[in-house]
């Protein structure tokens, strides 16, 4: 299983000398998820990770990267519309920060409508 952005993740974290803990500090994120991230499956279910949208931008902070890039690394099950929007949205000359409002939308829409299909 290919999981480009885990492993552009880790080695960045490596490059930047920060342990899980002191990473995951920094991008407020638990070390715990910061390690199925790069790994690509979530330990506690055996199941692909899930990163959300708060995620990517988190992590593109910390990394100094664009949060389009991150998910570009993405694998496509992971949160396929986000990619396609903000791939597109960058294409058209959209802002970084209008593309993640957009997300941001996106996000909310897509957690609402699963708690409707609840």
């Amino acid at each position: 299983m290919s999981n480009t952005l885990g492993e552009f993740v880790q080695k960045k974290r490596h490059e930047m000398g920060l342990s899980l803990r002191d990473f995951g500090k920094l991008c407020d994120i638990s070390h715990t998820h910061v390690d199925s991230i790069e790994k690509g499956v979530d330990f506690r279910t055996g199941k692909k990770v899930n990163i959300t949208n708060e995620t990517i931008k988190r992590l593109a902070s910390v990394l100094g990267v664009d949060s389009v890039y991150l998910f570009s690394l993405c694998d496509e099950e992971i949160e396929p519309i986000y990619f396609r929007f903000a791939k597109t949205a960058k294409e058209i000359g959209a802002t970084e920060e209008d593309i993640e409002k957009a997300l941001d939308f996106l996000s909310y829409a897509k957690n609402r409508e699963n708690k409707n299909n609840d």
